[in-house]
């Protein structure tokens, strides 16, 4: 068996080391390119960018199965109404910018495998060169599902495992079932080896609580006994701010605004996945193209903003307390009089720049 490929941190780095490796099959002169383009442009912290994004998160549900208590969606006090997204909505995303697109993570505050088109949109987003990777709970899975998954082309992914024994992994991963995420994953890999591939990587997900700190050491030896490829170990979010100290500096500027588009299940436009629990939207997708919102007034406004160090998202889980939402943003768009129309409207004004 191949040696356990452990990986443990958060932030841009640490997202880089999970993706590098298989998203180089997808890259083109013309993404290299773009990726080059864009980088120079936030380099620059430009506002109107000509660089198009080269990774794409969707959220394709906001629907879950379990019940975690550090989750909007599992306290069912998500402000967001609940749906799926259609494989239509999706197909039309991704041939809008899949030219530019290294990577598509589809998922959100749900549980992707709740909607059945997730492996008609993996496919797609694999056929037109884009790499596919999402996090999932593992419990909603049958064997079926793994020869679907595997010829579907997903490239990675990623199932939390937050403990080695079922009363520790169901004290956050509450209704979830812990045999039956293990047997799932032996179910994957099993499929994988008959089927002679080697995609997708799966990652074995471990988030350190006070709860499970404790079975550390376990975890590894349970990720070596599954025959996983990887274990990501990274610490919860009230962890890492308990830790962190204040940040009285000047932010960086954040490098959503510049090189991710964020899209809800409605098709709202957000400014980072932290957005998929706030009603506050970058525009629709039912009036704008992702072409088009790119450089619509309220993503040039928040790029200035983040720019100077001064929107509100810039870092923001790194610095602003937990109880943070996006809506704060709003408060900064209420001097372009950004109704729904202006916001929606063709329009990008770049050229007045």
């Amino acid at each position: 068996m191949e040696k356990l490929r452990k990986l443990e941190g958060r932030g841009k780095l640490s997202a880089a080391r999970k993706y590098l490796n298989f998203t180089g099959r997808y890259v083109t002169w013309k993404k290299i390119l773009n990726v080059c383009l864009i980088e120079f442009e936030k380099f620059l912290k430009r506002p109107c960018v000509r660089g198009k994004p080269y990774v794409l998160v969707l959220e394709s549900t906001n629907l879950c199965n379990l019940r975690c208590p550090g989750c909007l969606t599992g306290i069912g006090k998500n402000p967001v109404p609940e749906g799926q997204m259609t494989f239509g909505e999706f197909k039309s995303i991704i041939d809008d910018v899949g030219n530019y697109l290294i990577l598509a993570k589809l998922d959100g505050v749900g549980e992707p495998l709740i909607n059945k088109d997730i492996y008609k949109m993996i496919g797609h987003a694999h056929g037109r060169g884009v790499g596919t990777t999402f996090s999932t709970n593992f419990l909603l899975f049958s064997e079926e599902d793994a020869e679907r998954l595997i010829k579907a082309g997903l490239d990675h992914l990623t199932i939390a495992v937050d403990g080695v024994t079922q009363a520790t992994y169901a004290k956050y991963r509450v209704g979830g079932e812990l045999a039956k995420v293990l047997n799932n994953v032996k179910v994957l890999l099993r499929k994988r080896e008959e089927l002679g591939v080697s995609h997708p990587i799966v990652e074995l997900q471990f988030i350190i609580f006070d709860h499970n700190e404790h079975e550390l050491p376990q975890i590894e030896e349970l990720a070596l006994e599954l025959g996983v490829d990887r274990l990501y170990i990274t610490e919860s979010i009230a962890r890492r701010l308990r830790a962190r100290k204040p940040n009285l500096g000047k932010t960086k500027a954040c490098y959503w605004l510049w090189n991710v588009i964020s899209i809800n299940w409605n098709g709202d436009y957000k400014s980072c996945s932290r957005g998929f629990i706030s009603r506050f939207s970058l525009g629709n997708t039912r009036y704008q193209s992702p072409k088009e919102v790119w450089n619509n007034q309220r993503y040039r406004m928040l790029r200035a903003l983040s720019a100077r160090g001064e929107h509100p998202c810039a870092n923001a889980i790194e610095r602003i307390a937990p109880e943070y939402r996006c809506e704060q943003a709003n408060s900064y768009f209420q001097q372009a009089n950004s109704d729904p129309g202006s916001v929606n409207g063709a329009s990008n004004g770049c050229d007045s720049d």
